[in-house]
């Protein structure tokens, strides 16, 4: 997955439901989606810098952040005493 096929896929969404054709909503979300993944599959690679083609697509830099922000949650957990010691649920600091 990368930025630049996100960020055409998400343009071409935008001018189809711009159009008025049903499957614009559908694609939207799936870059919005692609976003998310993203934003966690750099927080795990160390890449703490929004890719430049989000810039200026308010939807796709939410998702991005969004995803860092899961990802770094996850991390948060999974290094959680208290949430080790649960077996499985969240502390109350995590739940």
């Amino acid at each position: 997955m990368n930025p630049l096929n996100i960020r055409v896929a998400h343009a071409k969404a935008e001018i189809a439901i711009l159009a008025g054709r049903d499957e614009g909503l559908d694609a939207l979300w799936e870059t919005l989606e692609d976003a998310f993944a993203l934003g966690k599959q750099q927080y795990h690679a160390g890449e703490e810098s929004m890719p430049l083609l989000f810039v200026g697509a308010q939807d796709l830099e939410d998702r991005w952040v969004s995803g860092q922000d899961f990802a770094f949650e996850l991390e948060q957990m999974e290094n959680c005493e208290l949430c080790k010691a649960a077996r499985g649920d969240p502390c109350e600091i995590h739940g």
